[in-house]
């Protein structure tokens, strides 16, 4: 008889507990996922094998009007080889942008990498950053390293 109490007890106390937790809690609405804050963005033109050169600027707006509807921010990593013509055609959806800057140690390439971002800063005011990190992160730049390449 006894341990039927307790158990009796410990369901009550259960239960009491459970009904305090449920009436105390507040309900939290999702935050609206219609609209993402910003995505990455890299076009490529399926038929060029993963290649971004093989796209074109009918490739891009074609991408570009399929995310608009989702975000009002994207992302580039690279400011050469076709990915110039983003940040303008960015512009034309209302589109804000992150420049993105592809360092790989090739000088040359660096270097005109760094020009094209500079250049596209400067006149597109639809980008609002600019990104040179991934190098860095992998090791292949220190941050002084990239900074010298991005003054020089």
């Amino acid at each position: 008889m006894r341990s039927l109490l307790v158990v009796a007890l410990v369901t009550v106390a259960t239960i009491l507990h459970a009904l305090a937790w449920y009436l105390t809690q507040s309900s939290v609405a999702p935050p609206d996922a219609n609209e993402i804050a910003s995505l990455s963005f890299s076009p490529i033109n399926p038929d060029a094998n993963g290649l971004v050169e093989g796209t074109d600027e009918a490739q891009i707006r074609s991408d570009l009007a399929t995310i608009e509807p989702y975000t009002r921010k994207i992302r580039t990593y690279s400011a050469t080889n076709g990915m110039e013509l983003v940040p303008g055609i960015a512009a034309d959806f209302g589109l804000h942008v992150s420049q993105g800057i592809w360092l790989d140690g090739q000088q040359e390439r660096d270097e005109r990498e760094m020009e094209g971002g500079i250049a596209l800063a400067k006149r597109h005011t639809n980008i609002d950053s600019v990104i040179v990190g991934k190098a860095i992160y992998e090791g292949r730049f220190t941050l002084s390293e990239a900074l010298e390449v991005a003054i020089d």
